[in-house]
């Protein structure tokens, strides 16, 4: 199952937010096939940093940081707190492209900002996963990679979907 165009397509609609000029050479699914390739992680990984982007969202009302550090982060967070193996921050950072000081630092407010509920009720996971499989049925970016499933915010309509519901 490939779900890293569908977030990538979801973190696209949140790059606006703030992107402080951190990657400017390479798109956010390029960005979320490298984590893929090297993390070694799993797709509930992936779900579950939606998920606490989305927490931290609604917290914050804001997004002071750029995407690409968001997904950075809590997708490392999710491995260290669901994966009994992960690596050190430092192959992350590598991996990632940022520095250890700003990782760490990041990590550690990200995790106070989200108050460090990092346990997701299935409900709530399988939500998610019901509105990706939603968002791939019309998404027109999904469906021209012929991608089978991924994963969407629960909070979150597409405007494809929202036109569609309002007729």
């Amino acid at each position: 199952m490939d779900i890293v165009q569908p977030i990538a397509c979801t973190l696209n609609l949140l790059k606006n937010l703030n992107n402080d000029n951190y990657i400017k050479h390479i798109s956010i699914l390029d960005y979320l096939l490298r984590l893929e390739k090297y993390f070694y992680c799993d797709k509930h990984n992936f779900i579950c940093a939606l998920i606490y982007i989305d927490k931290y969202i609604q917290q914050k009302n804001t997004n002071k940081y750029c995407v690409y550090k968001l997904f950075l982060i809590y997708l490392t967070i999710s491995i260290k707190f669901f994966n009994d193996d992960y690596y050190k921050n430092n192959y992350y950072c590598e991996v990632g492209g940022i520095n250890i000081k700003e990782f760490n630092r990041l990590e550690t407010e990200l995790l106070f900002s989200i108050g460090f509920e990092l346990h997701i009720d299935i409900e709530i996971f399988n939500e998610y996963e019901e509105q990706i499989y939603n968002h791939v049925n019309i998404c027109t970016t999904c469906n021209k990679k012929k991608i089978k499933t991924s994963y969407f915010p629960h909070n979150f309509v597409p405007p494809e979907l929202e036109q569609k519901t309002t007729h």
